[in-house]
């Protein structure tokens, strides 16, 4: 199994631009910028967050940035 992880770790790299989604995401909700308030609004606003993120990434043409922000955001709406 662990012969494996480099490989997971590079594919999701390539997907969502960071070494692994689960850790991503929890990192959302546990280390807000603002420490003194939490995160409000769950998932539907973090991906609102997210598709604004990608608006300005291709407006920079940073595609491959959007393109794996909009791969986080499509991994947190089809999370159960």
């Amino acid at each position: 199994m662990n012969d494996l992880l480099p490989l997971v770790t590079k594919r999701m790299m390539e997907m969502y631009g960071v070494p692994s989604i689960g850790e991503w995401y929890d990192e959302q909700f546990l280390f807000p910028e603002d420490k003194d308030s939490p995160f409000v609004g769950g998932d539907k606003l973090l991906v609102m967050s997210m598709l604004s993120d990608v608006q300005e990434m291709i407006e920079r043409s940073l595609m491959d940035e959007a393109r794996q922000t909009l791969n986080r955001a499509k991994w947190v709406l089809s999370k159960p």
